[in-house]
């Protein structure tokens, strides 16, 4: 799998580059914090998406400026040849970059960032969209973040519970003729 790491300051840009054109005709919310995610059951759903992702800035003692761009996105994106992934695997994902990115914790996801993540509508990649202040008003470390998801992604390029490899097209060359030469 492979991440990409952005920062924009507009929950609404980053919700309607999430639900940008693709192959899979009904995007969805696969996981978020419970604050955000029965916003998103409303009818004008990208909108009370991004609104219940702004609403801690807007609760936000200090009130954020332009520049502080504090929607953080991620962007994971299978390897080619991979078969897609269920919302439920899609959802362990997004759970394990978040907390590798420090925007969750695992004892107590309610003290987290809030955050969605969108199954987009190309069924090999999600968007995992959070708030970079948490309820409590302070702010997550994000001192090597992309070093940190990256190597997570690696880690689940490779899991036996989220990858269903494809059978291979032929076998090895040593495999046919019944020899193999040793090193």
């Amino acid at each position: 799998m492979i991440g990409s790491i952005t920062r924009l300051w507009d929950p609404a840009e980053a919700v309607a580059h999430a639900l940008a054109p693709g192959d899979d005709p009904q995007p969805r919310a696969v996981a978020g914090s419970p604050d955000v995610l029965p916003a998103h059951c409303g009818a004008g759903r990208a909108a009370d998406l991004a609104g219940a992702l702004a609403q801690p800035l807007l609760d936000s003692a200090r009130r954020p400026a332009p520049s502080d761009r504090l929607v953080w996105s991620c962007t994971v994106q299978q390897s080619p040849g991979e078969a897609a992934l269920t919302d439920e695997q899609w959802a362990r994902v997004a759970l394990r970059v978040l907390a590798a990115a420090g925007l969750l914790t695992r004892t107590d996801p309610s003290t987290g960032c809030p955050w969605v993540a969108i199954r987009t509508r190309d069924p090999h990649r999600l968007v995992v969209l959070a708030t970079l202040i948490r309820p409590d008003g302070s702010r997550p470390d994000l001192d090597h973040t992309a070093t940190r998801v990256r190597a997570v992604l690696q880690l689940l390029t490779f899991s036996p519970q989220l990858t269903r490899a494809a059978a291979p097209s032929a076998p090895p060359a040593w495999a046919r003729t019944g020899t193999r030469r040793s090193r």
